[in-house]
């Protein structure tokens, strides 16, 4: 797995957390991002693959990187809280002048984006990390074109994507496809449980209480 901390194409950066947390929102204010999974027949490796690769998307996202991320237990991503019902996991972070937004909208997009990289066969599942690792190599560049099509069409439906020329959605899209890329290991189980378990992925904001 590599370990260098992916570039962020700033602006574009900016703009998507500007579409998602508008600039006139309080400081203060409670940043929400909740994953309501089916209680049933959850497959314990699968749930450990997909939180998981959460940790590891996140750690990507640190400001000081991975390695300074790994060695600052109290800066790595905590669930805030379990709700009842079905599983609903919250993370949450205060809006101030010293917090970075954009990582939970990041997080956010790439989650619910999770199941759009490959088609839902078990096979393509299956044969996912080897399907990275070739066209990584230049060994299949239709498959990779396939994945970033497939993720551009999930970008033009998000309502809240509607504004973003064609640029930005394309480097947003070749953002999102360098994540999943370099962790390609985590990736088939993460997908199972989200083509199977995952009800729904928000992103709120809410006064803080």
């Amino acid at each position: 797995m590599h370990e260098l901390q992916i570039r962020l194409p700033r602006s574009t950066v900016r703009e998507v957390t500007r579409l998602f947390i508008p600039e006139d929102v309080p400081e203060g204010s409670v940043i929400e991002l909740s994953i309501s999974l089916v209680s049933e027949n959850i497959n314990v490796r699968e749930l450990s693959g997909y939180l998981s690769l959460i940790d590891g998307f996140y750690a990507r996202l640190y400001p000081e990187g991975i390695y300074a991320y790994g060695h600052r237990k109290e800066e790595q991503l905590k669930f805030s809280g379990m709700r009842s019902g079905s599983i609903e996991t919250v993370i949450e972070e205060v809006l101030s002048v010293v917090t970075s937004p954009h990582r939970l909208v990041l997080l956010y997009l790439l989650m619910k984006y999770l199941p759009n990289i490959i088609k839902s066969s078990a096979e393509a599942v299956k044969n996912l990390a080897g399907a990275y690792e070739d066209y990584q190599k230049g060994s299949q560049i239709r498959e990779e074109r396939e994945n970033r099509r497939r993720l551009r069409e999930a970008v033009r439906d998000e309502v809240h994507l509607q504004q973003l020329d064609h640029n930005r959605v394309d480097q947003l899209v070749k953002l999102l496809d360098s994540f999943y890329a370099v962790e390609l290991r985590r990736l088939p189980r993460a997908i199972q449980l989200a083509q199977k378990n995952v009800k729904g992925i928000r992103l709120n904001i809410r006064k803080k209480s």
